[in-house]
């Protein structure tokens, strides 16, 4: 769009508490698919209820964009310092390539002082380092209008997650189906091998 046209639609500025230069990452938290605002979180089957996105289950996690945590010399299991003007957590890194570079987004559901045997001191709470910033026409509370920045703490975990590893690792999972019968070679009957089963696909 036009800068002159974008100047003319009439929304004010964002403001965010916390300096981008002290503060230059913005806090994302979000509604967890499986406790929601944490109601679920006593219930053993939802925290073991895979997330969509990240397959995390048992836990909270901060998704980093990977650009981002190579930058800061981060990994995937690194226990962070998400500090606030208003507070920090810690809490261990997960490298999410569908981030933006400069949020940092966390679920919310976790992080109960007492609701139980499966939710007591689980994960962490974003929503305790959150500004007290109101949105000006709802009067809602500003949920992503908080600066944050991360310090390494020295410290690893491994997330428990459902998802494995992406690579096949030469297991020959994906296959090749077709009427090769050898390197670049054309012609036989169709077939497909599946680690050490062969499959035979009938002609049609």
């Amino acid at each position: 769009l036009n800068k002159s046209v974008i100047d003319n639609i009439g929304v004010a500025p964002p403001e965010f508490a916390g300096s981008s230069d002290v503060y230059p990452f913005v806090l994302h938290p979000y509604l967890s698919t499986a406790m929601g605002d944490g109601r679920s979180a006593n219930l053993p089957w939802m925290q073991e209820f895979p997330d969509p996105n990240t397959s995390v289950v048992w836990g909270s996690w901060a998704e980093i964009n990977p650009a981002t945590a190579g930058r800061l010399g981060l990994q995937e299991g690194d226990l962070v310092a998400v500090e606030s003007p208003n507070g920090q957590i810690t809490v261990p890194l997960l490298l999410y390539p569908g981030i933006r570079p400069d949020v940092i987004a966390i679920p919310i559901g976790q992080g109960h002082r007492e609701y139980g045997r499966y939710a007591t001191n689980r994960g962490v709470n974003p929503i305790e380092i959150l500004a007290p910033l109101m949105e000006a026409q709802t009067g809602s509370l500003a949920w992503s209008a908080t600066r944050v920045r991360l310090a390494a703490t020295g410290k690893r975990v491994k997330l428990v997650k459902t998802s494995g590893n992406p690579r096949e690792l030469g297991r020959d999972i994906v296959q090749i189906t077709g009427s090769m019968t050898g390197a670049g070679e054309t012609g036989g009957s169709p077939s497909a091998t599946l680690n050490s089963i062969p499959i035979t696909v009938l002609p049609t």
